[in-house]
């Protein structure tokens, strides 16, 4: 999916350049066509001034062209019409290239390059202390998409357990613009892109069925390993009997 998205770039970027320089070239003989007439006309009425004066001629010449380059509608319409559908296209794919680039720079996984488009540029420091925040802010946090299977499972087992309404949930996809940031950052800091994204007492611990590795496996692996109720107690969590 990455590299398809990567040719779809690269293809747009190519259209949209052959766009440009066909409105550019429609532009420029359009502008010269309005100002061919008037040297026709000037030519004609006072050939033999001409004769005598080249050089008066001659400016003269350059002055109509630049006034009709100046005043030409054509140009002017044709240039606004052609950046009102390309340039904020054409920089949109520059950018999303630019970030393509920079991950793969920095040895990311293709899904952490995928986040990472996704989420577009953002101030990562701002970002980092927002997260920061969320986790600290309750025993147990968990950052989940509404419609994500493995999301809801845990959402199921923590009500099993009777402690719903300790878990706060911090949700990736109301909005999604900003969902996105939290995920490409959060991807970088515990390596998984995957929701959901469980911190217990500020640890990162995996999901719901699959993690990072021992220490963060997932809360069903916790479980089965006798893991996980004394790793939320000593977070704070508490159980009713």
């Amino acid at each position: 999916q990455l590299w398809a998205m990567v040719d779809m770039m690269i293809q747009s970027k190519t259209i949209v350049k052959r766009a440009r320089e066909a409105d550019q070239k429609q532009a420029l003989e359009q502008q010269f066509a309005k100002g061919a007439k008037p040297l026709e006309e000037a030519k004609s009425t006072d050939e033999q001034q001409e004769q005598q004066q080249p050089e008066a001629t001659t400016t003269s010449q350059n002055e109509s062209i630049n006034e009709n380059s100046e005043n030409s509608p054509s140009l002017l319409t044709s240039s606004s019409s052609s950046s009102s559908w390309w340039a904020p296209f054409q920089e949109s794919m520059q950018t999303r290239w630019r970030i393509v680039r920079q991950s793969q720079t920095e040895g990311n996984s293709v899904t952490q390059i995928l986040a990472d488009v996704l989420a577009g540029e953002y101030d990562a420091k701002a970002t980092q202390v927002t997260i920061d925040k969320e986790i600290q802010s309750a025993p147990v946090v968990m950052f989940s998409w509404k419609t994500s299977p493995s999301c809801v499972k845990v959402v199921e087992a923590f009500a099993l357990m009777g402690i719903s309404s300790q878990i706060k949930i911090v949700p990736l996809d109301e909005p999604w613009d900003e969902g996105n940031i939290l995920r490409a950052e959060l991807g970088k800091r515990v390596g998984r892109t995957s929701v959901p994204m469980i911190f217990i007492g500020g640890r990162y611990v995996g999901g719901f069925d699959g993690g990072t590795d021992e220490e963060a496996p997932g809360i069903q692996a916790m479980s089965f390993q006798g893991r996980l109720r004394p790793a939320l107690e000593e977070a704070g969590i508490v159980f009713s009997e």
